[in-house]
């Protein structure tokens, strides 16, 4: 998990790319989608290092950013079609001198349809690559807390049916579940969030008031915010943005100063 740190009171996305996922590994740098997804400078920022493992990063690294900025916006603006080239990233990568097996990711992207300006930062290794971004809700008056993690499922959880896991959601909950990473996200998700919500004193007296809840509503939930629920209420002051590809599952969580 990546180690927290205060950013003024924003909304916040985030996104995963397993890097040996069939669809990720393999890009040439003649693959048209490289044309459809990238501004001529993000090209121009991809194309620069030659290793292929280091371009492979960036590439994932601007679909990342754009897909985080787009969930950002969603949670702003309200929701529409992701469309990447709508979105500008201006991206820096760093290999740490004392780790070379990371690369830092961090700049800013802008949305130019509504005019938004998101703040990204991520990390990489060999395996995926990961981003948050944030911007402004619009009240600078208070700060918030962000957190994220990284979890490899693994191989084995990843051939386990669905409808195991049914019986640890509520109805509610399971209604915006469509697939294992999905479900696996959440629960990950759901165990952070009790923490803040749930002194561990009261866990460890077993007198918890309340079940913690992540819920998606509407038949495209998957494209929806998730919202935290606790003892049937919905706790508004904690953003949460989930993610999922391949192996990997994701969570980036916003909590107020002072909870």
């Amino acid at each position: 998990m990546a180690e927290p740190f205060l950013v003024a009171r924003s909304r916040i996305g985030n996104d995963v790319m397993d890097l040996l996922h069939p669809r990720c590994q393999g890009r040439r740098r003649d693959d048209r989608l490289l044309g459809r997804i990238l501004l001529p400078e993000e090209r121009a920022w991809v194309d620069e290092v030659r290793l292929e493992s280091a371009w492979a990063v960036r590439l994932w690294a601007l679909w990342a950013a754009k897909e985080s900025a787009f969930k950002v916006c969603c949670k702003l603006v309200g929701d529409s079609a992701f469309r990447p080239r709508g979105f500008l990233c201006r991206l820096e990568a760093e290999v740490p001198p004392d780790d070379p097996s990371i690369t830092r990711i961090r700049g800013e992207v802008e949305a130019t349809n509504p005019g938004l300006s998101i703040t990204v930062e991520g990390s990489a290794n060999q395996s995926y690559v990961h981003v948050v971004g944030w911007a402004s809700s619009g009240s600078r008056s208070r700060r918030s807390r962000l957190e994220s993690g990284v979890e490899e499922v693994a191989s084995g959880d990843s051939r386990t049916p669905l409808g195991t896991l049914r019986n640890r959601f509520t109805l509610e909950e399971w209604v915006g579940i469509h697939s294992l990473r999905s479900a696996q996200a959440r629960l990950l998700a759901r165990e952070r969030v009790r923490s803040h919500l749930v002194p561990e004193a009261e866990v460890a007296g077993r007198n918890v008031s309340g079940r913690v809840e992540i819920r998606t509503t509407g038949h495209r939930s998957a494209k929806l915010a998730p919202q935290v629920w606790f003892g049937g209420s919905r706790i508004r002051d904690l953003d949460l943005s989930l993610s999922h590809h391949g192996r990997f599952v994701a969570w980036a969580l916003l909590v107020p100063e002072g909870r």
